[in-house]
Protein backbone atom coordinates (compact mmCIF):
# COMPACT_ATOMS: atom_id res chain seq x y z
CA UNK A 1 0.00 0.00 0.00
CA UNK A 2 2.80 2.17 0.66
CA UNK A 3 4.24 2.58 -2.78
CA UNK A 4 1.08 2.93 -4.07
CA UNK A 5 0.52 6.19 -1.81
CA UNK A 6 3.92 7.65 -2.66
CA UNK A 7 3.65 6.25 -6.78
CA UNK A 8 -0.34 8.41 -6.13
CA UNK A 9 1.01 11.26 -4.63
CA UNK A 10 3.95 11.32 -7.50
CA UNK A 11 1.60 11.40 -10.18
CA UNK A 12 -0.52 13.99 -8.48
CA UNK A 13 2.52 16.16 -9.30
CA UNK A 14 2.82 15.52 -13.06
CA UNK A 15 -0.97 16.37 -12.70
CA UNK A 16 -0.55 19.41 -11.09
CA UNK A 17 2.07 20.74 -13.94
CA UNK A 18 0.01 19.54 -16.85
CA UNK A 19 -3.16 21.56 -14.93
CA UNK A 20 -1.11 24.38 -14.62
CA UNK A 21 -0.45 24.88 -18.09
CA UNK A 22 -4.31 24.46 -18.65
CA UNK A 23 -5.14 27.22 -16.01
CA UNK A 24 -2.43 29.73 -17.51
CA UNK A 25 -4.12 29.34 -20.86
CA UNK A 26 -7.75 29.48 -19.60
CA UNK A 27 -6.27 32.97 -17.26
CA UNK A 28 -5.16 34.06 -20.51
CA UNK A 29 -8.02 33.35 -22.81
CA UNK A 30 -10.43 34.75 -19.84
CA UNK A 31 -9.04 38.63 -20.85
CA UNK A 32 -8.02 40.98 -18.33
CA UNK A 33 -11.36 41.25 -16.94
CA UNK A 34 -11.65 37.17 -16.62
CA UNK A 35 -14.94 37.52 -18.34
CA UNK A 36 -14.72 34.47 -20.84
CA UNK A 37 -14.57 31.08 -19.43
CA UNK A 38 -15.20 31.95 -16.11
CA UNK A 39 -17.43 28.77 -15.43
CA UNK A 40 -14.33 26.82 -16.45
CA UNK A 41 -11.79 28.26 -14.77
CA UNK A 42 -14.27 27.68 -11.32
CA UNK A 43 -14.19 24.07 -12.24
CA UNK A 44 -10.50 23.81 -12.81
CA UNK A 45 -9.78 25.60 -9.23
CA UNK A 46 -12.53 23.36 -7.76
CA UNK A 47 -11.02 20.13 -8.95
CA UNK A 48 -7.59 21.04 -8.31
CA UNK A 49 -8.57 22.41 -4.51
CA UNK A 50 -10.25 18.80 -3.85
CA UNK A 51 -7.83 16.48 -5.35
CA UNK A 52 -4.53 18.94 -3.94
CA UNK A 53 -6.12 18.75 -0.44
CA UNK A 54 -6.52 14.61 -0.61
CA UNK A 55 -2.78 14.13 -1.68
CA UNK A 56 -1.98 16.65 0.91
CA UNK A 57 -0.87 19.15 -0.88
CA UNK A 58 -2.51 22.03 1.31
CA UNK A 59 -1.26 25.49 0.27
CA UNK A 60 -1.98 24.55 -3.49
CA UNK A 61 -5.49 23.22 -2.46
CA UNK A 62 -5.89 26.41 -0.36
CA UNK A 63 -4.96 29.01 -3.00
CA UNK A 64 -7.14 26.95 -5.83
CA UNK A 65 -9.91 27.60 -3.00
CA UNK A 66 -9.31 30.99 -2.40
CA UNK A 67 -9.70 31.65 -6.58
CA UNK A 68 -12.64 29.84 -6.99
CA UNK A 69 -14.13 31.49 -4.06
CA UNK A 70 -13.34 34.93 -5.77
CA UNK A 71 -14.44 33.93 -9.09
CA UNK A 72 -17.53 32.48 -7.58
CA UNK A 73 -17.98 36.01 -5.66
CA UNK A 74 -17.83 37.62 -9.26
CA UNK A 75 -20.44 35.27 -10.73
CA UNK A 76 -23.13 37.82 -11.01
CA UNK A 77 -21.15 41.19 -11.56
CA UNK A 78 -17.67 42.30 -13.16
CA UNK A 79 -14.70 41.93 -11.15
CA UNK A 80 -13.65 44.82 -8.81
CA UNK A 81 -10.13 45.57 -9.10
CA UNK A 82 -9.27 44.20 -5.57
CA UNK A 83 -11.06 40.82 -7.07
CA UNK A 84 -8.42 41.01 -9.87
CA UNK A 85 -5.54 41.47 -7.65
CA UNK A 86 -6.30 39.02 -5.19
CA UNK A 87 -6.96 36.40 -8.34
CA UNK A 88 -3.94 37.55 -10.27
CA UNK A 89 -1.41 37.51 -7.18
CA UNK A 90 -2.96 33.78 -5.91
CA UNK A 91 -2.77 32.88 -9.20
CA UNK A 92 0.90 33.92 -9.73
CA UNK A 93 1.92 32.04 -6.27
CA UNK A 94 -0.17 29.16 -7.33
CA UNK A 95 1.99 28.44 -10.77
CA UNK A 96 4.95 29.29 -8.53
CA UNK A 97 4.07 26.42 -5.83
CA UNK A 98 3.09 24.29 -8.75
CA UNK A 99 6.34 24.59 -10.84
CA UNK A 100 8.29 23.44 -7.44
CA UNK A 101 6.49 21.01 -6.61
CA UNK A 102 7.36 18.03 -5.30
CA UNK A 103 5.95 14.61 -3.70
CA UNK A 104 7.86 15.48 -0.53
CA UNK A 105 6.17 18.59 0.24
CA UNK A 106 3.10 16.57 0.32
CA UNK A 107 1.60 15.99 3.71
CA UNK A 108 0.63 12.26 2.71
CA UNK A 109 4.04 11.55 0.97
CA UNK A 110 5.55 12.22 4.32
CA UNK A 111 3.47 9.81 6.52
CA UNK A 112 4.17 7.01 4.38
CA UNK A 113 7.71 7.53 3.42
Amino acid sequence: MREKILALVTRHCTTLKNEAAAIEEAMLGAGPDLANGHRDLIGRMHKLKGSSGSIGFHRISELCGDIEERLRSCADRPPSETDLDAIHSRHLELQRRIAEVSPEQSSLFARFS
